[in-house]
């Protein structure tokens, strides 16, 4: 049987497969990030949701998609939410893995930046941060980069800090002057007066400034 990596609505693939079941599965559910994008697994397990269709579920928290990815591949996790690139990468390597589905066709993260980050290309010569190299945030900092026209690997000085509350400290202190930030952890970040640069597309109404507020550019 293959081993399965939920980028999807979990509990919606979770139940389908175990409506019929006579006795609880024992599931551990690992999941990549604090980050509203795993609200469907906080929302099941709240609402007791899983036990309604056989399910005996454990929620894991473990930083960074790099890390739930390599933890599915030991077997310790039969199932798990997680940003595509690892996976693509382990499946290339050679891994037995399958996507299920996804929740979000874009990166879902904001680039969040002290407040003399202007612009993405202030950014350049920079130290920025990620949680892992491999991760969704560092692929998610990359196309940003990318899409603005210089190279992440020979303008940025990148540094892996952990999980999203290490991003968040390490801007804090300011020993980094970006990093990617995922809803709902960047509003507190924009209440803290710091840039923000959309990885994703740019809403179809929303000004380019605002006076003593954050600066939005994509």
């Amino acid at each position: 049987m293959k081993t399965s990596i939920v980028t999807a609505a979990l509990m919606v693939c979770l139940t389908a497969a175990s409506a019929w079941s006579q006795t609880r599965t024992k599931l551990n559910v690992i999941y990549p990030a604090i980050s509203g994008i795993n609200a469907p697994l906080w929302y099941a397990t709240e609402q007791k949701l899983f036990p309604k269709y056989g399910l005996e579920v454990e929620l894991i928290y473990i930083p960074t998609a790099l890390q739930v990815t390599r933890v599915v591949l030991t077997g310790d996790s039969q199932i798990a939410f997680s940003g595509g690139a690892p996976v693509v990468s382990a499946v290339l390597s050679g891994a037995d893995l399958v996507f299920v589905g996804g929740v979000a066709n874009v990166p879902a993260f904001y680039m969040m930046a002290l407040p003399e980050i202007k612009s993405v290309a202030d950014l350049k010569g920079k130290t920025v941060g990620v949680t892992r190299f491999g991760s969704s945030t560092d692929f998610a900092l990359r196309y940003l980069v990318q899409k603005n026209g210089f190279n992440p690997d020979k303008d940025l000085n990148i540094l892996q800090l952990g999980g999203m509350p290490e991003l968040a400290a390490a801007l804090s202190k300011r020993l980094i002057v970006a990093a990617p930030r995922s809803a709902p952890t960047h509003i507190r970040a924009r209440a803290a007066e710091l840039s923000h640069h959309s990885t994703g597309p740019k809403p179809a109404s929303t000004s380019r400034t605002r006076p003593s507020s954050p600066v939005g550019l994509t």
